[in-house]
C-alpha cells in the first residue's frame, strides 16, 4: 500500500497504524454523521455556517461509502481528526485534504474546506471547495465559499458562476447570500471587482432589487455617494417598501450632508414599522450627527420604553442628558449601570465628570480612581489631576502626575502639556520652559509643544523665542488662528511692531471672527494705535462673548482713555467681583494708580 505523505501523522502521534484502524468505526461514525470535533463556524465571517440548516441533503449511502474507505483513507480521517483535536489544524487541514481527494465524499470535502477556512488558507481552501463542488456541484453552501473564494482570488468569472448559480437554485436566499459575502470584502480591488461582477448580473437580472442594493451598498463603503444614491434609488423603484433599502437611503443622505432627510426617512419607515427597534436607535443616531439632541433624547427614550433592559440604549441616553446639561438625569441612568462590569469603567468617568461640574472636588476624583482600564483610564488620571491642579493642590496633583502611565504618543504629548501647565500654574516657568525644550528633542516641531513653549517663553521674556516658535507654526499651518492671534497679540502688547501685528492679527480674525479671545487682540492693537472707537467696538463685542479678565482690562482702559468713567467703573468693579485675585486686575491697580483711583473710591 502506498502510504507516502502519511508518515508525518504516525511520527506526531507515535501511535501503530493497525491499533487506530482498530477504533476507526467508532470514529467515524461519529464524523460521519456529524458530531465532529472542529467548530462548525469556521468559514469566513460566518459564510458557511449561515446556510448549514437548509443545505440540500447529499444523497449518499453511508454503509456503500464506508465500505469504499480504503486503509489509507481511514488512516488520513483518523490522524486528521485527532490533529484537529489537539489544535494541529496544519496536520488536520493536510489529512483531510488529501482524504478528499481521494474519496468521492463531499463531507470530507467540506471538511477540508471549514479547516483551510478557519485557518486563512485560500489556496488550500480553493482545492477543497472544488474537491467538494466537483462531489456535490448543486450544493448552496459549497457554491457560496466558492463565491468567496473567487473573489479573495481575483477571478470574476468563477464568482459570476457561483452567483448565478445561488441566485437561480436559491431565489429566496439570494439576497442573504450576497449581503453576507458583501461582508467578507477587505480592499478596494475587492470591492470593485464584486461590483463588475454584479454589473454582468443586472444584464441578465435588470429587476433584481437586491442587486442594486449590493451595488449601493459597495458604492457607500467605497465612498461613491452619489452613486450609491443612485443605486439605492433604482432598488425602491423595484421594491418601495424594503426597509433595508431605506435604511441605505438614509445612510447615503447622512454622507451627503442631508440630516434631515435622512430623519425624515427613518421617520417614514417607522411608521409603517413602529416594531423595528433598530430602526429607532439609528434614527436617534441620526438626530444626534444632525445636532437634533433634544429628539435624540425622546427617541432613545422610546426605544427604552419597548426595550428598558437595553443598557447600549440607556447609556446613550446618559451621554446625550450631559449634552443637554440635564446631569442629575445622566447621573441616575449612569448610577443604574455603573454596577455593571462591562459598563464600570465609562459611568465611573461621567459620574466624576459631573461631580466636577457640581463643584464636588473629592466625589470627583474618587469617581474617577474608581476607573480602572479602558478608553477611559488615561483621561479619568488626568482629570483628577486637572481638578486639584485648578483648586492650588500642587502636591497632590505632582504625585499624580509622577504615577501616570501612557500608551502611545498621544497620550505622551497630553503628559507633557499638563507638566508644563502645573509648573507654570506655580510661576515656575523655567522649569516649564526646560521640559517643554527637551519634549521638543523627542517630538520634534510638535505644533502643541511650539505653541505652549511660545507662551511660556513670553513669561521668561524670551521673545525671539516667542516669535520663531510661532512662526515656525505659521509656516507649516497657516490657518492656525491661535498662532496668528499669539503673535500678533505679543507684538501689540510687548513691542511696537505695529504694523506686522496688524498683518497677523488681521489673518487670524478673518478665519474665527466669533472667537473672544481673537477680537480682544484686535481691539487692543486698534487702542494701541490710538484709534479709540474701534477699539471699545472690538472690545465690546469681545467682552459680550466672554467676560474674562483681561478683556474687562482692555476695555476699562479704552473707556477710561476716551473719558467714559461712569462705564469703565461698572467694567472694572463687575470684574474684580468676580475676579478678586486676577493677576492682570491687580497690576492694573498697581500701575495705573493715577488713572484709576477713581475707580476703588468706593
Amino acid at each position: 500500500m502506498d502510504c507516502s505523505g502519511i508518515y508525518s501523522f504516525s511520527m506526531i502521534f507515535r501511535v501503530n497504524k493497525f491499533m487506530i484502524l482498530k477504533v476507526f468505526v467508532t470514529v467515524m461514525l461519529a464524523f460521519l454523521v456529524g458530531c465532529s470535533t472542529f467548530p462548525e463556524q469556521v468559514a469566513e465571517r460566518g459564510i458557511v455556517a449561515a446556510e448549514t440548516k437548509k443545505a440540500a441533503k447529499v444523497k449518499l449511502n453511508l454503509n456503500r461509502n464506508l465500505d469504499k474507505l480504503t486503509p489509507e483513507v481511514l488512516y488520513l480521517l483518523l490522524t486528521a481528526e485527532l490533529a484537529a483535536q489537539r489544535g494541529m489544524y496544519d496536520v488536520a487541514l493536510d489529512g483531510y485534504v488529501q482524504a478528499a481527494g481521494k474519496v468521492f465524499d463531499p463531507r470530507i470535502a467540506e471538511r477540508a474546506t471549514k479547516i483551510a477556512l478557519f485557518q486563512k488558507n485560500y489556496r488550500e481552501a480553493q482545492k477543497a471547495v472544488s474537491l467538494w463542488l466537483e462531489r456535490d456541484s448543486e450544493n448552496l453552501i459549497a457554491r457560496r465559499v466558492g463565491a468567496m473564494l473567487a473573489i479573495k482570488a481575483q477571478n470574476g468569472a468563477a464568482l459570476f458562476e457561483h452567483m448565478q448559480f445561488i441566485l437561480k437554485a436559491d431565489p429566496a436566499g439570494f439576497e442573504g447570500a450576497l449581503f453576507e459575502l458583501i461582508k467578507t470584502l477587505d480592499s478596494e480591488q475587492e470591492h470593485n471587482n464584486v461590483y463588475t461582477v454584479l454589473e454582468q448580473l443586472l444584464r441578465q437580472y435588470p429587476k433584481k432589487g437586491s442587486i442594486h442594493l449590493a451595488q449601493a451598498i459597495l458604492s457607500l463603503q467605497q465612498g461613491e455617494f452619489k452613486q450609491a444614491k443612485e443605486k439605492v434609488t433604482e432598488a425602491l423603484l423595484l421594491q418601495p417598501d424594503w426597509v433595508r433599502a431605506h435604511v441605505v437611503q438614509a445612510q447615503v443622505a447622512v454622507q451627503l450632508g442631508g440630516f434631515q432627510e435622512a430623519e425624515k426617512i427613518l421617520q417614514r419607515i417607522i411608521k409603517k414599522r413602529p416594531e423595528r427597534v433598530e430602526l429607532k436607535v439609528l434614527l436617534a443616531q441620526t438626530q444626534i450627527k444632525n445636532r437634533n439632541i433634544a429628539a435624540a433624547a425622546k427617541t432613545y427614550q422610546g426605544v427604552l420604553d419597548m426595550q428598558p433592559y437595553d443598557k447600549n440604549s440607556q447609556y446613550a441616553l446618559a451621554m446625550i442628558y450631559l449634552q443637554l446639561h440635564k446631569n442629575e438625569q445622566a447621573k441616575s441612568v449612569l448610577l443604574g449601570l455603573v454596577d455593571e462590569p462591562v459598563w464600570s469603567d465609562r459611568c465611573n468617568f461621567h459620574l466624576g465628570r459631573i461631580a466636577a461640574i457640581e463643584g464636588d472636588l473629592e466625589r470627583a476624583i474618587g469617581w474617577f480612581d474608581r476607573v480602572l482600564s479602558g478608553d477611559h483610564l488615561f483621561g479619568a488620571r488626568i482629570n483628577a489631576i486637572e481638578l486639584l491642579m485648578d483648586r492650588g493642590f500642587f502636591e497632590r496633583s505632582g504625585l499624580r502626575l509622577d504615577e501616570v502611565k501612557v500608551l502611545n504618543s498621544s497620550q505622551e504629548l497630553r503628559l507633557v502639556l499638563l507638566r508644563s501647565q502645573w509648573w507654570s500654574l506655580q510661576s515656575l516657568y523655567i522649569e516649564a520652559f526646560n521640559l517643554l525644550t527637551q519634549s521638543l528633542e523627542e517630538m520634534p516641531d510638535r505644533k502643541e509643544v511650539l505653541y505652549t513653549r511660545a507662551l511660556v517663553a513670553e513669561k521668561l521674556d524670551k521673545l525671539a523665542i516667542l516669535e520663531s516658535d510661532l512662526l515656525n507654526i505659521i509656516d507649516r499651518y497657516p490657518e492656525d488662528a491661535n498662532a496668528l492671534n499669539a503673535l500678533g497679540y505679543t507684538l501689540v502688547d510687548r513691542t511696537e511692531r505695529l504694523e506686522e501685528a496688524e498683518v497677523y492679527l488681521t489673518r487670524a480674525i478673518a478665519l474665527k471672527g466669533q472667537d473672544a479671545v481673537i477680537i480682544d487682540s484686535y481691539g487692543w492693537l486698534k487702542y494701541r494705535q490710538g484709534l479709540y472707537d474701534q477699539a471699545v467696538s472690538y472690545l465690546q463685542k469681545a467682552y459680550r462673548l466672554e467676560r474674562e479678565p483681561e478683556i474687562a482690562g482692555h476695555l476699562v482702559e479704552a473707556l477710561w482713555t476716551m473719558g467714559r468713567k461712569q462705564e469703565a467703573r461698572g467694567i472694572f468693579e463687575e470684574a474684580v467681583s468676580k475676579y478678586p485675585a486676577d493677576a492682570y486686575l491687580l497690576e492694573i491697580l498697581q500701575d495705573r494708580k493715577g488713572l484709576l483711583e477713581d475707580l476703588v473710591k468706593d
